[in-house]
């Protein structure tokens, strides 16, 4: 109602100008409150929508030189983070760091007290926010713009902005040991002292992985425990894979501000040498945020760093530009750009970047999905690098992203490509987007530029054996393959038959079981399959005589082909007791295996044991690798066709309190 109420006021209908002298005076003349209320009102609409609306009164406040309360400013933080506008948010928070805390552009005027904006023409400093308030401000924007962040999947970006304003909120900065994540959170006053900064740095980490790092940060914060994680919208499992990443990308980014704000507080210029070291800090850390699925988190820093250190060092200005505008999607970019104008924007033309810097904005923009953006900075970057320089990281990131854009010019690209740039990599980049689009003899000619240029490795020979194999070749395909086992072994320096042993499976993935037993020369088809059951039995064994774990393709071999084991090479129609019993305990003895290196968890691997353990008339030890493996906890799980199988074994053997344990899970697991 307080934004119809507004509107109507704004459209000038005259007939109802008695009904709006809010303060006396000309009915449509925009007086700081009606504005005030107005952001205040649409940042209460938890629906969203008024993101851009908040965005334009905002402006016209700036533009005017007009104040606002705290109130409104956060109502417009509000209505950004309920639009989803993470971008725009980060733009408020850095445009009120620095009009506030740093004063390093026009300083906005903001009043603690909405009331007291009529009386505008008055308001000088002492009136003013004080610290107490400022601080306080910056925190409740802080929690806004982290929740937006770790809504839309930018987690990394939510924590490193919290480490950039509490060094404007707490000046002075704690050191703390790399192994001391939870305690490095906890060292900063803005997360200790706000509860709602606290509870999004725990959403945000848990949305990366960190789960230890959470569980820490609960048991050590007293707030902390009052706390309720849950999974923002978008989130996928997988994430919590990169949790290394990200604390590697901690400790990599604490240096870097660290070492920034040590910059800022020195007068002089720093020297060649210094520039050059924090270069190559700011590279490893933007690129740990790349692994860890937060290129976001490493364009911000990069402008960051830019913006501080640009002002101590001439030509380092030149090498740098402004991380916003990412999105070239957004309805009113242009609108929040025109507002939140930054006077540290450099363009990359002037001068090169270093490699690393520059490898890693190219590849940050590659993972955001921008190949565009990633081509233009490559040859913006290197518009006016010397001769001399060897722009390897970044010509093959380059690369990489143009194969997104059109593999014609990737490889128009490569044949410009300085020599000393070209590496393995190179070409298997190339080749894996080739398989990827079922262009098989295309990666023939790869191989071939990569032999001729000495960059050939395992990788790109294994995709080459793929694409011989899917070939139309109606013969000699085995001759072509053994071709590229020799160019390989001649790499690693080992002989054919020790590298083919040591990589079966992974060659089986790529060229399949008939090419692979002819590499093996197990060229009987009819005991070719036993040839590869014996094969992975040793395998096993061997592994569990050294105490090393092993790996999942022969175990799931052995589960799947047990039955040919003691027979002749095929599956007999009837086994004999003792060959049954061999095969069976050759199962159990997988499952073991299978336990101590966690593949027993994958549903495919047990519904793989179950089946050939029923096929075997084993239904003991069927309800027995149910029971102690899969649902030993009593919880939900996602084994359905081993649980389904578990009970009709324990129907078959009447063991009635299996079937019920088993029954119960299965029920409990949301089946029927």
């Amino acid at each position: 109602e307080a934004i119809y109420a507004y509107d109507f006021f704004m459209s000038g209908d005259q007939s109802a100008a008695s009904e709006w002298q809010w303060a006396g005076g000309d009915s449509t003349a925009v007086i700081p409150l009606r504005r005030d209320l107005a952001l205040q009102a649409m940042g209460n609409v938890k629906k969203g929508g008024f993101g851009r609306d908040a965005m334009r009164i905002f402006g016209e406040i700036l533009g005017e030189d007009s104040p606002l309360s705290t109130n409104a400013l956060l109502g417009l933080a509000h209505s950004l983070e309920h639009d989803g506008d993470w971008q725009s948010s980060i733009q408020l928070l850095k445009g009120f760091l620095d009009s506030v805390h740093r004063e390093r552009s026009t300083k906005w005027r903001i009043l603690s007290d909405a009331l007291e904006l009529n009386k505008s023409d008055n308001v000088n400093d002492e009136e003013t926010l004080t610290r107490s308030e400022q601080n306080d401000l910056l925190a409740n924007i802080l929690a806004s713009v982290m929740r937006v962040c770790y809504y839309e999947g930018q987690y990394g970006l939510a924590i490193l902005l919290c480490s950039i304003a509490n060094n404007s909120y707490d000046h002075d900065w704690v050191d703390y040991k790399e192994n001391e994540t939870a305690k490095a959170i906890l060292s900063q006053k803005i997360v200790v002292e706000n509860d709602q900064i606290l509870e999004a740095y725990i959403q945000s980490l848990y949305g990366l992985g960190c789960r230890r790092i959470v569980d820490e940060l609960l048991n050590e914060s007293q707030n902390g425990r009052n706390i309720t994680v849950f999974m923002p919208r978008g989130s996928r499992q997988k994430r919590f894979t990169h949790a290394e990443s990200w604390i590697n990308a901690f400790v990599a980014m604490g240096r870097v501000l660290e070492a920034t704000n040590a910059i800022r507080l020195e007068g002089s210029n720093i020297s060649h040498e210094s520039r050059l070291l924090f270069e190559r800090g700011l590279g490893r850390a933007m690129d740990h945020c790349i692994d860890s699925e937060q290129p976001a988190a490493a364009l911000y820093l990069f402008d960051h760093a830019s913006a501080i250190v640009a002002k101590k060092d001439s030509s380092l200005a030149e090498r740098f530009k402004t991380f916003f505008g990412v999105d070239d999607a957004s309805d009113y970019k242009k609108t929040s750009e025109a507002i939140f104008q930054s006077d540290d924007a450099i363009d990359l033309k002037s001068l090169r970047l270093s490699d690393p810097v520059l490898a890693a904005i190219i590849k940050a923009h590659g993972k955001m999905g921008q190949s565009e953006n990633a081509r233009s900075a490559f040859y913006d970057g290197t518009l006016h690098s010397d001769d001399s320089a060897i722009m390897t990281q970044s010509a093959n990131n380059t690369l990489e992203a143009l194969l997104d854009i059109d593999i014609d010019e990737c490889m128009s690209f490569l044949d410009a490509m300085d020599v000393e740039c070209v590496n393995p990599s190179t070409f298997v980049l190339i080749a894996k987007r080739y398989a990827q689009n079922g262009t098989w003899p295309k990666i023939g000619e790869v191989y071939n530029r990569a032999r001729s240029a000495g960059c050939i490795s395992e990788e790109l020979g294994l995709i080459t054996m793929q694409a011989v194999c899917e070939s139309e070749l109606l013969d000699g395909k085995i001759v072509i393959i053994r071709k590229i086992v020799e160019d390989i072994n001649r790499l690693v320096g080992m002989k054919s038959i020790d590298w083919i042993n040591a990589k079966y499976w992974g060659i089986k993935r790529y060229v399949g079981f008939h090419h692979a037993r002819l590499l093996m020369r197990w060229d009987d088809p009819a005991t070719s399959q036993k040839e590869e059951l014996l094969f992975a039995i040793n395998e096993m064994r061997k592994c569990a005589r050294e105490g090393i774990t092993t790996k999942n393709a022969p175990l799931e071999c052995i589960v799947r082909i047990a039955q040919v084991y003691g027979t002749e090479g095929k599956i007999e129609i009837a086994l004999s007791e003792k060959q049954r019993r061999s095969a069976v305990n050759l199962i159990l003895e997988a499952c073991v295996e299978a336990n101590r290196s966690g593949l027993i968890k994958k549903h495919t691997f047990t519904t793989e044991v179950v089946r050939s353990l029923r096929a075997l008339k084993a239904n003991k030890e069927c309800i027995q690798v149910v029971v102690r493996n899969v649902i030993s906890k009593g919880r939900k799980c996602r084994h359905r066709i081993a649980m389904e199988e578990a009970m009709y074994a324990a129907l078959e053997e009447r063991d009635h309190e299996s079937l019920q344990l088993i029954t119960d899970v299965f029920e409990k697991s949301g089946f029927d």
